[in-house]
């Protein structure tokens, strides 16, 4: 069919069809502009993983919260509220673009890792494993010291 007769066929400007016949808007996106360049969003995506592999996975507020800083920094202007961020459905979407990223919600800690989780009990901690390795001159030995927790121990060693 040539471009005239699609072009009345379908009640679409005859310049429109040539014009996507020649690729003018291959590259074009519709909608609304990106948020973050391509670059910035990679960059969320890998600190995000990061803190995650770490411990320390960001809620929805953090990730606002950096999404907002990397778009003030960059000075572009956005459709999203400056005071509040990017809503819950732009997360949505960019949750969406990256499936490997999902919500979740925490696990709750048993009463008694949570009593032991606070910062006196650390402290002494590293405290005594300092001393301990002083004590022992275990810096210049390094092949004597061993780490395991609790599930390396069944109870029966003798």
């Amino acid at each position: 069919m040539n471009k005239s007769k699609a072009a009345k066929e379908y009640g679409v400007p005859r310049t429109t069809i040539c014009d996507h016949v020649k690729g003018k808007y291959d590259n074009h996106l519709t909608g609304p502009s990106k948020m973050l360049t391509d670059e910035e969003e990679t960059s969320l995506i890998n600190y995000v993983k990061y803190m995650a592999e770490r411990g320390f996975p960001l809620t929805r507020r953090m990730l606002k919260a950096f999404v907002l800083s990397i778009v003030e920094k960059s000075g572009r202007k956005t459709l999203f509220n400056m005071d509040k961020g990017p809503s819950n459905n732009w997360i949505l979407k960019l949750l969406n673009r990256h499936r490997d990223l999902s919500e979740r919600l925490p696990e709750q800690q048993d009463k008694a890792r949570r009593r032991m989780s606070n910062a006196t009990v650390v402290d002494q901690y590293f405290k005594l494993l300092s001393d301990t390795v002083d004590s022992l001159d275990l810096t210049k030995k390094p092949n004597q010291i061993f780490n395991c927790d609790e599930s390396g121990f069944n109870g029966k060693e003798k």
